[in-house]
This record gives C-alpha cells, structure tokens and sequence, in this order.
C-alpha cells in the first residue's frame, strides 16, 4: 500500500468514525489505521453537527507526528467547521475562502514565527511581480494565497530542525524536502484552493531541473511556483537567520541575477528587480 493509499484509508476511516485518528506504523491501542511506514493524521471538519469532511496529512520521516499536530490540525479544523457554518455552507463561498486562509495561517504561525512572518511578507511582493506579468484576478488571488501557505507543510518538520542554528544534515535536509508534499496534503481537501495547491507542491523546484520535489523544469513549473520561489529567496536573504546574518539588498539582487536560467525563472527575476526599482521610486518621489 503506498503512502497515498494509507492517507486516503485514514481519512476514509476519520469521516466514517467521526473522530481524529493518529495513525502510525508503531501497534498501540488498536484505534490507528494500520500502516507499513510513515504516520498519517486525519481530522473531522464539523460545521455545526454537520460532518463537511476530513483533513489528512502524512509524513514518513522518522519523528512521526504527535499530539502538538494533533492540536494544530484539530485547530485548522474547527476554525474552517466555524467559517463553514458561518458562510452557510456553499452559498458564500468568499467567507468561507476567507475563513480557510485565516485557519491555515492560525497553523502556521503557532508552529513558527518565523515562516508565519516570512510568508505574509511575500505575499505582497509575489502579487505585485504576478500584475508585471499580466496575471488575472483569479491567478493573482491563487499565487497570493500560494505566498502565503507554501511552507505550510513545515507544520510536519520538527521544530529542532526547523529552528537549527547550523546548516542541516543530509538526513535532516530530506525531511525538509517532503514538506510541500505535506503541504499540499493540507489543502487537498479544499476544492477551491486547486490553484494554491500547485503553487504550494512546486515552489522549490528550479528552472534548471535540479529542485524538488518532482523535479520540474522551466516552463513545466507553474508560473506562480516560480514567482513565489524568486520572492521567497531574495526575502529569506535579506532576513536575519539563526544560522546567519541577512545579506544587504544589493548582494541578494545580484545573487537573483547570478542564478537567474539555473535556479530562477529568468523573465520572473526581471519582473521582480522592475518592482523592486517601482517601489524604490515610489519611495524617491514620496
């Protein structure tokens, strides 16, 4: 049974039982879902009495997930039941799109600061690069969104990995991989965020093939994965980080450009330096 094949099982088994279920591949008290590797996670999504449906996550690495995700899931979980029931259901989808983003990011910045503040950050920026190149309302409101929830499969990475004062260990680096995989398990159940979802798998591939986790290239990347993926590295380069200092604007714009046809999309890295020097401009007049 592959990994997809157990997360479809316990999230089959969490709307059938209408409960939580922590799963693992460790035998306990009979009440998980039996697995061969890997723990899944899967949590009732309640609006009112009503059971709406279920979000599942899985992880294979070594740590598992344990009651802290519990809490986060469960967290995302009734703060979505509320916007549901809120919204009436499907008559006002718009409430309910706003509740699930204000859920995810609740998610988010319970389990890191750092990622919650960074991803806010970005957002503002990915749309504006996402208007230089002619994107539409409903692309710009799906690469905002992929801004904001694309590590939010981070959720799954332990925090002493996550906040490591030292560069990471091989080991330690392939856990980090697997957590947009982890995040687009998050919003699978949510239709409306298709769009998102893209955008939250692919953001660290490169432009040269060399990135994870499917080792997209060039155009076969979506373009708001590499809009985000540009943003993303001059922002984390201009930040301060427990294993370094932030680099000045100038030496982040330059290592854009050094990487642009390798790491970068080079038309999204031209697109962002022309509203980086907007911004600068707006400044100057002001």
């Amino acid at each position: 049974m592959t990994g997809h094949d157990h997360i479809t099982t316990a999230l089959r088994r969490c709307v059938s039982e209408r409960r939580t279920l922590l799963a693992s591949d460790s035998p306990d008290d009979g009440a998980s879902v039996p697995t061969s590797a890997g723990t899944e996670l899967a949590v009732p999504i309640f609006a009112g009495d009503s059971l709406w449906g279920a979000l599942g996550v899985r992880t294979d690495d070594a740590f598992g997930l344990d009651a802290y995700d519990v809490q986060v899931l469960q967290g995302v979980a009734d703060q979505l039941g509320a916007a549901l029931r809120t919204a009436e259901l499907h008559e006002e989808l718009d409430e309910v799109h706003v509740g699930t983003a204000a859920a995810l990011a609740a998610a988010l910045a319970a389990k890191d600061r750092y990622t919650a503040d960074h991803a806010r950050s970005i957002a503002e920026l990915a749309v504006a690069v996402g208007r230089k190149l002619g994107l539409g309302a409903g692309d710009l409101s799906d690469l905002h969104y992929g801004a904001i929830f694309h590590d939010i499969g981070k959720i799954a990475v332990p925090d002493a990995i996550l906040n490591k004062p030292a560069a990471l260990s091989e080991s330690e680096f392939a856990i980090v991989r697997e957590h947009p995989k982890v995040g687009e398990q998050i919003l699978a159940p949510l239709p409306f965020l298709s769009g998102v979802r893209e955008i939250v798998r692919h953001d660290h591939e490169r432009w040269d093939g060399a990135g994870y986790p499917d080792g997209l290239r060039s155009d076969e990347i979506p373009l708001g994965a590499r809009i985000v993926l540009v943003v993303d590295a001059y922002h984390a380069m201009c930040t301060d980080r427990p294993y370094r200092r932030a680099l000045p604007e100038a030496e982040a714009r330059r290592e854009l450009v050094t990487h642009a046809g390798s790491q970068f999309d080079p038309g999204v890295v031209a697109a962002f330096l022309a509203v980086l020097d907007d911004g600068r401009s707006d400044a100057g007049a002001s």
